[in-house]
């Protein structure tokens, strides 16, 4: 008895005491580094959403800037209709509208798309930008005739971080008189 009681060594508790203890800093700890970098992924969310917002609004209001024969449909009671094509000489575009493409695996993004002398398409924003982790969605484009300017809408949203979306507005004043 004296034999064994002398041995130095770990009871069974002990070793599952040791063990629960370090299960409890290892939850913790990861419990911190998701919110880390959830916290992480949005304030880069947040910054690159707003770099593509303002890239994004100073490009359209520069070609629609200088848009003419701008066609419309809609109700004729409504001062704002929705914009089906213009033309802007300044560019070569003689027949162009704004879209986005739907959002499939590799493709997708927002496009000016024209008729021109060259017969080609104008890329504004493919859905790589920014490391391929934003998108544009839900993009809508109207023009009132009576005040001579466009306004539109649309939502970034982020692949990264599920839920995130930023819904962007901009307004634009055409200078072209027809």
């Amino acid at each position: 008895m004296k034999k064994l009681k002398s041995r130095n060594g770990f009871t069974l508790i002990e070793m599952l005491a040791c063990v629960v203890v370090l299960l409890l800093i290892g939850g913790i700890c990861s419990a911190g580094m998701s919110l880390a970098t959830r916290s992480y992924n949005e304030s880069i969310y947040e910054s690159d959403s707003q770099m593509l917002e303002d890239t994004l609004n100073l490009y359209l209001c520069d070609i629609l800037r200088h848009a003419t024969s701008v066609q419309t449909e809609g109700d004729e009671a409504v001062a704002e209709k929705n914009v089906i094509s213009f033309t802007n000489v300044a560019y070569q575009i003689y027949d162009g509208h704004i879209e986005v493409s739907e959002r499939t695996e590799g493709s997708g993004g927002t496009f000016l798309v024209y008729e021109s002398s060259n017969g080609q398409g104008a890329m504004i924003v493919g859905e790589n930008v920014y490391a391929g982790t934003l998108y544009i969605s839900d993009f809508v484009l109207k023009y009132n005739p009576e005040k001579n300017y466009f306004t539109g809408y649309y939502t970034i949203q982020s692949e990264v971080v599920e839920g995130l979306e930023k819904k962007c507005e901009f307004t634009c004043r055409t200078i072209a008189e027809y």
